[in-house]
């Protein structure tokens, strides 16, 4: 197994690099590299301006295109604004400076911890006990690219070598293919996403997405507003139930008016060894016919869907409301058995300095059945696809996998000087009816956790200090562990 997912990781390489090469010997027009998820106050910063209308891109697809957020920016009366927003608008103005450079820039991160993070949120957070990773990345017209190499140090997969963060983005017209091995977080929540998020490492990609968010011209769909559209089909490991099995996503998001954005999202495991590859069961995929009855046999069955619609609405000084609901199962030409997330946010200045917060509540239940009639062992599982909606042992949507609640409460603080605070408490349930589907926690357990993560300026770089304390109780056996975590990470370059 381990020799085929090398052959898969050198596929990959040859990929990266051919993209490099084609992209280099065509005419210009205008690129951009990626902004990834993970980092939490520039998210804050984005939302921030959105939510003040000085940014009108569609913000809960990541990766973010820096070319489409420098294109619906608002920099008209920076001198007007209250510091706390002019303060955001600087940071953005001079990271997307960096990232719009064009030139060869470089970065080198070293992290290590007493233990890898429980539960992922969307703050980056290292996977091993200790990585070290140097990259690069640059543009020109048409290409935007970027190769990171990381070593790991006790990975919990067993890889200790990676190109996770790897991509390379040729602009055709007004849209980017891409071969990509990047994290993805599709939907408006802060803790975790049940469709896409980071939980699981980056499944290696091609992807089709629109460079910029500019709303249709025709008055018949004009009223969508600003919108996006990505696409991608991934390659799943081959140490799986149905080896080599892949991964196929897509999104619409879009703006229809000011503070309001909508999400809609397919993915789909398909293919695979053993099972059918060919377009008509791409296109039963696509048109939703996967479930067996009198027309469609077992076999016949192409692939395990989820489908999933999401908003965010925002009113001005007050607050946001945010939900996401998917449908794990198909009935009737409509999502069934469905399993959801909502929360809400407020932000504000602090101390007239500069300084912004923002604070968020947020409630997960990955038990099928909203509100009542909850049933398990079936979120993110399958029955022929047996090792469900998993890369390499870690779910592809929440952190706590199925048949778990999570509540959740986070405090962001940033400032001019560009430091930044992030307090998170958890409570939640794992694996509640002490099932053998859930792979993240075996058994039925309480989770209890604070953290406080602290970021600054530090030799060319930045510094993370992440302090916590976890709790956890297994419910059956009465017996409980309690365990602080350090962790500790710089990085140079941009």
């Amino acid at each position: 197994m381990a020799a085929r997912d090398t052959l898969h990781t050198q596929r990959a390489m040859r990929l990266l690099a051919a993209a490099i090469l084609l992209a280099s010997h065509v005419m210009p027009a205008i690129a951009g590299p990626l902004a990834a998820p993970g980092d939490t106050r520039l998210r804050h910063d984005l939302q921030l301006l959105s939510d003040h209308g000085l940014l009108s891109a569609p913000l809960t697809t990541w990766p973010l295109s820096w070319s489409d957020i420098s294109a619906s920016l608002k920099t008209d009366d920076e001198e007007r604004l209250l510091p706390h927003l002019r303060s955001a608008l600087q940071r953005v103005e001079t990271r997307l400076e960096k990232a719009l450079d064009g030139g060869l820039q470089t970065r080198v991160e070293v992290s290590g911890n007493s233990d890898p993070e429980l539960l992922r949120s969307f703050a980056d957070t290292p996977r091993s006990k200790g990585e070290i990773s140097v990259s690069g990345r640059g543009s020109n017209d048409r290409l935007a690219y970027q190769l990171k190499a990381t070593a790991a140090v006790e990975s919990e997969d067993g890889r200790d070598a990676r190109l996770d963060g790897s991509y390379a983005s040729l602009l055709l017209g007004g849209w980017t293919v891409s071969a990509a091995m990047v994290d993805r977080w599709w939907g408006p929540s802060w803790d975790g996403s049940l469709i896409l998020s980071n939980n699981a490492r980056p499944v290696p990609s091609l992807v089709l997405q629109r460079n910029r968010s500019t709303p249709f011209g025709t008055p018949l769909l004009k009223w969508l507003g600003p919108w996006q559209f990505t696409t991608f089909m991934g390659q799943l490991e081959s140490g799986r139930a149905v080896p080599d099995a892949l991964l196929f996503g897509v999104r619409f998001n879009f703006r229809p008016a000011e503070g309001l954005e909508i999400g809609i999202s397919r993915t789909a495991q398909w293919c695979g060894d053993g099972r059918p590859c060919d377009l008509g069961t791409l296109g039963d995929l696509l048109i939703g016919n996967d479930n067996v009855d009198a027309q469609l046999t077992h076999n016949e069955e192409p692939g395990n869907q989820l489908g999933e619609l999401d908003f965010r609405w925002a009113i001005k000084q007050l607050g946001a409301v945010y939900a996401q609901v998917i449908g794990e199962d198909e009935a009737g030409g409509l999502p069934s058995k469905p399993f959801g997330l909502a929360g809400i946010e407020t932000w504000g200045a602090w101390q007239n300095a500069g300084a912004s917060w923002r604070t968020f509540l947020e409630v997960a239940d990955t038990r099928t059945g909203l509100l009542s009639d909850h049933t398990y062992n079936t979120t993110y599982d399958h029955h022929i696809y047996r090792s469900g909606y998993r890369y390499r042992g870690k779910s592809l949507g929440h952190g706590a996998d199925n048949d778990s609640t999570i509540l959740t409460l986070g405090l962001l603080l940033s400032d001019r000087r560009e430091h930044g605070w992030q307090l998170t408490g958890r409570s939640a349930e794992f694996n509640r009816d002490d099932g053998g589907l859930n792979p993240f926690s075996p058994r039925h357990q309480k989770y209890r956790s604070l953290e406080l993560r602290h970021q600054r300026p530090f030799y060319s770089g930045q510094i993370t200090a992440d302090v916590g304390v976890h709790h956890t109780r297994l419910v059956a056996e009465g017996t409980s562990d309690t365990d602080p975590r350090l962790a500790l990470a710089w990085q140079s370059g941009w």
